[in-house]
């Protein structure tokens, strides 16, 4: 299977995700707002890329209060 390509936002989001994780010990606590907020650039389609890296099977994202999410690498 040929390897999939990702762009740079999504690079970006799964770097940032995998620093979460790490810096909070497996507990990503962190909002869809901070993650916004940490990615440099246009804003508008992070919802997009994000649920483009789950149905590739690279996280998967879980709602765990209003605005906050769970996402497993």
């Amino acid at each position: 299977m040929a390897a999939q390509r990702l762009s740079r936002r999504q690079k970006h989001i799964l770097q940032w995700l995998s620093a979460d994780h790490q810096r909070t010990r497996g507990m990503i606590a962190s909002s869809h707002q901070d993650l916004v907020r940490a990615l440099p650039g246009d804003k508008g389609n992070i919802s997009h890329s994000l649920r483009t890296l789950e149905v590739r099977g690279l996280l998967v994202i879980g709602q765990v209060f209003p605005y906050h999410f769970r996402v497993s690498l």
